[in-house]
């Protein structure tokens, strides 16, 4: 969770091209399901400011964009591959084609970790095992109509499984869809309209042991 000039997390609103994905039950967001990776820019609007963002966003707002890159002219495909102790790997590939009409960017990533440690106790040592797995998918494209008019669509698709202290296990599946329509009417004058469906799972599994 995050905390900004000294609210909440609930009074911080999370906006993915301008929708709030908070959730609907909780009021705010697990930072864990928002990779890095899957967004190629990320803001930060401190203090009652980001309120125009929202009513919940009282103490800042954290934006998120996926718009692709039209500094790229053609195609561009970017592979990453990390690999740590604790069995900590992450795999991912983003792919960005422009051209004078059409923009399209497209990234999967997947996360795995054992995270197996063992930890000291006065009874000798106790074996951690919490395993996080976690897999996604993005989608973005954009394509201008005329040298006023565009048209966007913005897919997400994010899947954490973490298994947690005391033998529980924790299931969030997110699914994000966008399209939006854009009309310069003038310099400073514009008009967007946009319908978003976002669909939010969370199985959350106590399993105490006998």
């Amino acid at each position: 969770s995050i905390s900004l000039r000294g609210t909440g997390a609930g009074h911080t609103a999370v906006l993915w091209n301008g929708l709030n994905i908070n959730s609907a039950t909780l009021g705010e967001s697990d930072f864990v399901n928002i990779p890095l990776f899957a967004n190629d820019e990320v803001g930060l609007q401190m203090g009652s400011s980001a309120s125009l963002f929202g009513s919940e966003a009282v103490g800042g707002a954290i934006l998120l964009s996926g718009m692709p890159q039209k500094s790229i002219y053609g195609q561009k495909l970017h592979f990453r591959q990390d690999i740590g102790s604790f069995g900590r790997n992450f795999t991912a590939l983003k792919f960005y084609h422009h051209q004078e009409k059409i923009s399209i960017r497209a990234s999967i990533y997947r996360f795995s970790l054992k995270n197996d440690f063992n930890i000291p106790a006065l009874s000798g040592t106790i074996q951690n095992t919490t395993p996080i797995n976690y897999l996604g998918a993005t989608q973005d494209i954009q394509y201008q109509i005329s040298k006023k008019q565009q048209i966007n669509f913005h897919s997400w698709y994010n899947s954490n499984y973490r298994i947690l202290a005391g033998n529980s296990n924790l299931l969030d599946n997110n699914l994000r869809l966008m399209t939006s329509w854009k009309n310069n009417l003038s310099t400073n004058t514009s008009v967007e309209t946009k319908i978003a469906y976002t669909n939010d799972f969370l199985l959350y599994n106590n399993q105490e042991k006998t």
